[in-house]
């Protein structure tokens, strides 16, 4: 991203009883809307790897989004991007931690 710009996204999860499993939808602030499945190799609570099935504005696109429980009031986010024909992914690390009110 430019310098000066800010990322911000609205993510919703969901429990699809078609399928049994857990779907994760995401919507950017660049303008994609991204449509997760969960892996059937997570192990919930404490690992959710979601693949991306769908994505608006990026078709072809691979991506994971990984949350790991490291506590009770936090958590990691590891998202691996690649967009049709790159060599090389995008890889972006969060920490997360629950606030206080």
């Amino acid at each position: 991203m430019p310098e000066g710009d800010d990322h911000e996204d609205w993510t919703i999860f969901s429990f699809d009883s078609g399928r049994d499993t857990y779907i994760l939808r995401q919507f950017n602030s660049e303008g994609y809307v991204n449509t997760f499945v969960l892996d059937s190799g997570s192990v919930p609570p404490d690992r959710l790897v979601f693949v991306l099935e769908a994505s608006e504005n990026a078709r072809g696109a691979r991506a994971t989004l990984t949350l790991t429980r490291t506590g009770a009031d936090t958590f990691d986010e590891v998202f691996d991007l690649t967009f049709p024909g790159a060599a090389d992914s995008i890889t972006i690390r969060s920490k997360w931690t629950r606030a206080t009110p």
